[in-house]
């Protein structure tokens, strides 16, 4: 298939619209939901990236703190058999780490639950908005008058 735009260059031609081709307008204005469905998209891939950037290092610190420590109370265990110390005593023991061990899963599902519930949040209350707007354009005006 030959083009009769054979002179244009590639960028002039890839931003010609053809006559047959909607607008972007109106394919914003016919199909409303889909275009603030590919918008929620687009937020809700930045909001996790955002989270897992902010949140990553921190949830990624805990896993590695946990396993120093079960690696050292392994190490303390086999250099001296006899005394076995609860992982709660050995906290107490080493100076520098904190008395708490670390919950490295709580915090992967508070990260978790911090990146995908405001934008499922925001998904269930905008098709709630659409459906009730698409509901009441379908029913027909009544107007009580007495």
């Amino acid at each position: 298939m030959v083009h009769a735009n054979r002179d244009k260059s590639a960028d002039e031609f890839l931003l010609e619209e053809s006559p047959t081709s909607p607008s972007k307008e109106d394919l914003l204005l016919r199909n409303p939901p889909t275009a603030l469905f590919r918008v929620w998209i687009i937020f809700a891939v930045l909001w996790v990236g955002a989270v897992a950037i902010v949140s990553g290092p921190g949830v990624y610190r805990e896993f590695d703190e946990l396993a120093e420590m079960k690696t050292a109370t392994e190490k303390r265990r086999k250099a001296k058999p006899w005394l076995t110390l609860s992982h709660e005593e050995f906290l107490a023991v080493l100076p520098g780490i904190r008395l708490a061990a670390p919950s490295p899963r709580r915090s992967l599902l508070r990260v978790l639950a911090v990146a995908l519930v405001p934008p499922l949040a925001l998904l269930a209350i905008a098709s709630t908005l659409l459906w009730a707007l698409r509901f009441r354009e379908s029913r027909p005006a009544t107007r009580s008058g007495a």
